[in-house]
């Protein structure tokens, strides 16, 4: 299910001091849908050496990973696995004996989760409870110091509720009303169409087509100016580390970026 908070508990492990101290080799990786071995191979690869594998086959960099993990004290993040084939793929490349290594994969796919553990079953996030869900919503909204409008509580809270338990719909919804705070004379008319188009998206029984409803609805709310420069990264592949310098320039030679002088 997405949305429940797989990546950000992840990220919040490999990036523990205490983890970051007992692993002195951390590689975060991230697979999707739309994967290519070879491509896990060399994330691995960058931890270790700046040669030029990309000629290699994926065979020869499964087994030059295997070698080069096999030699250190090792957490291997596995981000957003699709299927059994991806994760057969990542196996490719890790040692074969036991040793120090560790490997940590978010799924999903609940069949893939099981299909890849040992001899742990796999561990799931929970939904929300509706307390926890109110309060992330105000944090979301007026930070760690809450100052929720007495008379807008009734929608806040039928907004949180709306969301299902799901913290990435909470956050994005918070963030929309967050946008929406001032003018307080229009804040109550604004929030209370946010509160039904929430609800309106989470009246289908399947959670994965609402969340991507929610996420369109946080689209919707980024201004006019802004929204070709998001739409631009779609030209590029999903989880492409993208070049500042290469993407501004493209931008400029595209006519999206004018001079001062000419705005």
């Amino acid at each position: 299910m997405p949305g429940l908070g797989k990546t950000t508990v992840a990220w919040k492990i490999f990036r523990d001091p205490r983890i970051e101290h007992d692993f002195p080799t951390r590689i975060w990786i991230v697979v999707s849908q739309e994967y290519k071995a070879k491509n896990i191979y060399l994330t691995i690869l960058k931890s270790f050496t700046n040669q030029d594998l990309s000629n290699r086959t994926d065979l020869d960099l499964a087994k030059k990973s295997e070698d080069y993990l096999s030699q250190v004290k090792f957490l291997l993040v596995v981000d957003d696995v699709w299927t059994n084939g991806a994760w057969d793929a990542v196996k490719l490349a890790l040692p074969m004996t036991k040793g120090s290594g560790k490997v940590l994969m978010t799924s999903r796919h609940e069949a893939v989760a099981n299909y890849a553990k040992t001899h742990k079953p796999p561990h799931k996030l929970r939904f929300l409870t509706e307390d926890e869900s109110w309060k992330l919503l105000q944090y979301e909204v007026y930070g760690k110091e809450p100052n929720w409008p007495a008379d807008l509580k009734t929608i806040g809270l039928t907004i949180s509720e709306k969301c299902g338990g799901l913290p990435l719909a909470i956050v994005v919804i918070g963030g929309i009303l967050k946008e929406k705070i001032d003018p307080p004379e229009s804040r109550k008319v604004e929030w209370s169409r946010v509160s039904q188009r929430t609800g309106e998206y989470f009246m289908g029984k399947d959670k994965e087509q609402s969340m991507a409803k929610i996420i369109a609805l946080s689209y919707d709310a980024v201004p006019y100016s802004l929204r070709d420069g998001l739409l631009y990264f779609g030209l590029y592949p999903n989880n492409m580390e993208i070049s500042v310098w290469n993407l501004t320039r493209l931008r400029i030679a595209e006519g999206f970026i004018k001079k001062e002088d000419m705005l």
